[in-house]
């Protein structure tokens, strides 16, 4: 074979080569391109995904505003210095609302300050003193349900327990008193719906002497303030997908000093929006008392 017939030889090889590299390098670009496009698609879908929820959360702040403004209102109308139980039927319902896309808003209350209040900072020294004292005669620690972390000081005799009214009135009187006084109180619950005279009465036909009467007196309520607030949203036009929700909140309606004529007569402690099967712990309570 001639030196011409080799070189020419090994031309035709380089070329039929040629063909073979190619491939993989076109395979490799078109991965490339799938993986970029692949990764494009899932930003923008996040994109649009955390621009619905941003749009949701907006939407559910403004609803919420507007349930917690229709509760504000009610209260003003009804008079903020009147019993709210006075205006709730037996199963605690105050009022429903039909909105105007036909969803029906169904309101209920229930009275959240038959619990002794947990001694804090934020409370005067006399007033820590005596949450304290009432919270070591519940035991330590005390049962569940028996102290909260907020609201007034004063305590429903409307609502609580007999743990609750012997351990209160016995840090004033003494535990034998308490213990007739937290008697007296259910009676009297049984029979009608508790009036403020009716505490000092219990005390005393409980025996407590008149300045004990007075104490007691002071640490009870028969027009709680403090209000745990059940709101459900049925029908149409609710939520994302149509379905039904239930909001829980905690309430206080305020006195004539805390708030002037204009402003709220209401402060919402605390709002959150129900997992569909949730029961809260004193909604329970509530049904069983």
């Amino acid at each position: 074979m001639t030196p011409g017939s080799c070189s020419a030889g090994s031309g035709r090889s380089r070329r039929g080569a040629a063909p073979g590299f190619a491939l993989p390098l076109v395979l490799l670009v078109a991965v490339v391109v799938a993986v970029i496009g692949a990764v494009m698609l899932e930003r923008q879908a996040a994109h649009h995904r955390a621009g619905q929820r941003q749009y949701e959360s907006y939407r559910q702040q403004h609803a919420a505003r507007g349930l917690r403004e229709v509760i504000a209102q009610w209260i003003s109308l009804a008079g903020r210095g009147r019993a709210v139980s006075g205006m709730l039927d037996d199963a605690g319902r105050a009022f429903q609302l039909t909105l105007g896309d036909g969803a029906v808003v169904l309101v209920s209350m229930f009275d959240a300050q038959g619990s002794v209040r947990q001694a804090s900072a934020d409370l005067p020294a006399e007033d820590a003193a005596r949450m304290e004292a009432i919270a070591q005669r519940l035991g330590t620690p005390a049962p569940p349900g028996l102290l909260r972390p907020r609201g007034p000081v004063r305590i429903s005799a409307a609502s609580a327990g007999a743990a609750v009214l012997r351990a209160a009135a016995g840090s004033i009187a003494g535990d034998d008193i308490g213990e007739r006084f937290a008697q007296e109180i259910l009676a009297a619950r049984s029979q009608a719906p508790l009036s403020g005279r009716e505490i000092a009465a219990a005390a005393s036909r409980a025996g407590a002497d008149a300045t004990q009467r007075a104490a007691i007196d002071e640490l009870f309520t028969a027009a709680p303030t403090l209000w745990h607030v059940l709101l459900e949203v049925r029908g149409t036009g609710v939520g994302a997908t149509g379905t039904s929700q239930r909001f829980a909140a905690l309430m206080l309606i305020l006195d004539a000093e805390q708030g002037s004529m204009y402003a709220s007569p209401v402060r919402f402690l605390e709002w959150r929006e129900l997992a569909p099967d949730e029961r809260p712990a004193w909604l329970s309570a509530s049904a069983g008392s």
